[in-house]
C-alpha cells in the first residue's frame, strides 16, 4: 500500500500481523517478518514512528489527514497505581 493510500484498517491489519505474525515454513532474516508476537511496547514504538510520519506528511500536505488518528493505541497503559 502506498503511503498516501494508507487506511486505519492498514494499520489495524498490520497491527494485528505484528500481535500474531503467521508461522514461517523456514527460519529466515528477512526484518520484515517477525518470528514471533512482537511485545505491547514495541508495538508502541512502531505505532509513534508511523503516526509521526503520518502527521508531518499530512502536514506538507502529502495527505489529507493522518489515518491512525481514527485508531486507538492498543497496546495495556503502563501506569502504576497507588495502592
Amino acid at each position: 500500500v502506498p503511503l498516501s493510500g494508507m487506511t486505519a484498517e492498514d494499520w489495524q491489519d498490520y497491527e494485528a500481523y505484528l500481535r500474531a505474525p503467521p508461522p514461517q515454513e523456514e527460519p529466515t532474516l528477512m526484518l520484515d517478518h517477525p518470528a514471533q508476537p512482537l511485545k505491547p511496547q514495541s508495538i508502541d514504538r512502531a505505532r509513534a514512528a508511523i503516526n509521526s510520519l503520518m502527521g508531518w506528511l499530512a502536514k506538507v500536505g502529502y495527505l489529507h489527514g493522518n489515518p491512525l488518528e481514527a485508531t486507538k493505541r492498543s497496546a495495556p497503559d503502563k501506569r502504576r497505581s497507588i495502592d
